[in-house]
């Protein structure tokens, strides 16, 4: 397309490209803007009120950066109650820690649960950077 055909175009395509660009660029920057959680799937079991699981040590600053915890299809807020000492896996040589949580909700007692942990929070962008540079 050249500079005169741009300038044929008639005023309600013209004014149609215009709102298809503004909605690329707003979503464009929507999506940069969203935060996002890395996660970290593991098992635990409700013991007194408290969220037990066991945690893998491999992963750093799991446990401070730590915001929800998925049980299910739910989100519950949690707070860290007790950090346990580390053990060793001796089939897979893995350590591990083992961390109690409060989280606002009742849920049966000593029932397993697959739990996923939502730690390090961080907007798409600034992950698009790290995968870039």
């Amino acid at each position: 397309m050249s500079y005169l055909d741009l300038l044929n175009i008639k005023y309600k395509v013209k004014l149609g490209l215009i709102f298809i660009i503004l909605f690329i660029i707003s979503t464009v920057i929507y999506v940069l803007n969203l935060e996002l959680y890395d996660t970290k799937e593991t098992y635990g079991y409700i013991e007194n009120g408290l969220l037990i699981t066991r945690l893998d040590v491999n992963i750093p600053d799991t446990i401070n950066t730590m915001k929800y915890v998925v049980i299910g299809s739910k989100k519950y807020k949690t707070t860290l109650d007790k950090v346990g000492t580390f053990s060793v896996d001796k089939d897979t040589l893995t350590n591990y820690q083992e961390i109690s949580l409060k989280i606002n909700s009742t849920l049966r007692e000593n029932q397993v649960f697959k739990i996923i942990i939502l730690y390090n929070k961080e907007k798409v962008i600034k992950k698009v950077k790290k995968l870039l540079f």
